[in-house]
């Protein structure tokens, strides 16, 4: 199974990360569904494109003295796939903008 992950730290509360984390995932495109699994983990699903199959993209944040810890991962969706072209690393990095942005 082809995946990326990153973590980065984020000057806010965890409750105010999580929100941040909302908002970025439903930004993406090719975005399918966004939930929130619990209160400190969110995840997405994208479609199908020419790279992949679609992924699952999710994020747990951690809170850390002065701040968060967040934890991104991009998996693909189809167990066997092996080459996914950066398209999980582009989801990762894609987050990680918004993310910046905010």
């Amino acid at each position: 199974m082809s995946e990326f992950s990153t973590e980065l730290f984020m000057p806010t509360d965890s409750m105010e990360a999580v929100q941040k984390l909302l908002a970025a995932f439903e930004s993406l495109p090719r975005v399918k569904m966004v939930r929130r699994v619990d209160e400190t983990t969110v995840e997405a699903r994208t479609g199908v494109s020419f790279k992949s199959w679609g992924e699952t993209v999710d994020a747990t944040v951690t809170a850390v003295e002065s701040g968060s810890r967040v934890a991104i991962t991009s998996r693909s969706r189809l167990q066997t796939t092996l080459v996914d072209y950066g398209q999980n690393r582009e989801n990762v990095e894609q987050v990680v903008r918004r993310l910046n942005a905010v």
